[in-house]
């Protein structure tokens, strides 16, 4: 198959210009964003009453007993909030992009009045297909991710080194499952695809157009560098910083994954638009 390239800088501008002109694009996803921030404060307050009655038990017993206390508790929020936060995504971060999509679609189609409860239907019409397809790529992520892991450990022997390239071989294969994966969820909700179908689509038009998709998962996926860091790091910046620190670098993961999901949501939805456009031009 030729190889070909999507107008990269094109595909930003759409973009942009679609969120300035229909701000009501970004509430889905703001929606999910004040879901992690609901996620933050009960995983703040877990070890406090009356929340401790639900979440005191299962730290006790994975984490220990002193994690249910100030400030120890605080090292184990980052992963408390990812494990929250990854739930959420799974439930409302996948029916967030299928509706945001929808929006998309409709805007381009240039309708003036959007029948919000047509894109809820479709949303969970579409959301068996979208979560089979995020479980796919998730696993091989974390499989692939523990791997290059193990292969760093044994080369690389200094402490931080090996955190800063752990960093950056996870950022690598997020932009890569994230790339593989670009074009399959549009495929579903603006392409109206069957899940096989939509996949092989997915992956057929990644393979034509791989390296402009590449670029344009990269750009936004580069803000996850600085989440990554507060993961792996957050005893020293907790050392240095104070145990405030711990909470104020959440909440800047927050909003570091609206703009990363915003884009790369909106990124794919108008790349498939101006690829399916022009392959009507070309057919008409």
């Amino acid at each position: 198959m030729e190889k070909k390239a999507l107008p990269v800088v094109r595909t930003i501008q759409e973009t942009i210009a679609g969120i300035g002109a229909n701000p009501v694009l970004l509430v889905p996803f703001l929606l999910v964003a004040l879901s992690n921030a609901c996620v933050l404060i009960i995983a703040y307050f877990a070890p406090r009453y009356p929340l401790s009655i639900v979440m005191a038990p299962p730290i006790r017993r994975f984490m220990g007993q002193q994690f249910l206390h100030y400030p120890q508790h605080l090292l184990v929020l980052p992963r408390l909030y990812q494990d929250g936060s990854l739930v959420v995504s799974f439930i409302g971060g996948l029916l967030a992009t299928a509706y945001a999509l929808f929006l998309l679609q409709q805007y381009k189609k240039g309708e003036q009045k959007i029948d919000i409860a047509a894109g809820l239907l479709l949303a969970v019409r579409n959301y068996i297909k979208m979560i089979l397809v995020f479980t796919l790529f998730f696993f091989f992520a974390k499989v692939a991710g523990k791997g290059a892991l193990k292969i760093v450990t044994a080369l690389v022997s200094a402490p931080h080194a090996v955190v800063f390239i752990s960093i950056g071989v996870d950022i690598i294969l997020i932009t890569l499952v994230q790339a593989i994966a670009f074009f399959i969820f549009p495929s579903f909700i603006i392409g109206g695809k069957k899940l096989v179908a939509g996949i092989l689509e997915g992956i057929r038009l990644f393979v034509k157009y791989g390296r402009s998709v590449f670029v344009l998962v990269l750009l936004p996926t580069l803000l996850f560098i600085i989440s990554r860091v507060i993961f792996m790091e957050n005893g020293a910046l907790m050392t240095v910083f104070g145990p405030g620190i711990i909470v104020a670098s959440l909440a800047i993961t927050i909003v570091i994954t609206l703009c990363v999901d915003v884009f790369v949501t909106l990124f794919s939805g108008y790349a498939y638009t101006m690829v399916k456009n022009a392959n009507d031009e070309s057919v008409g």
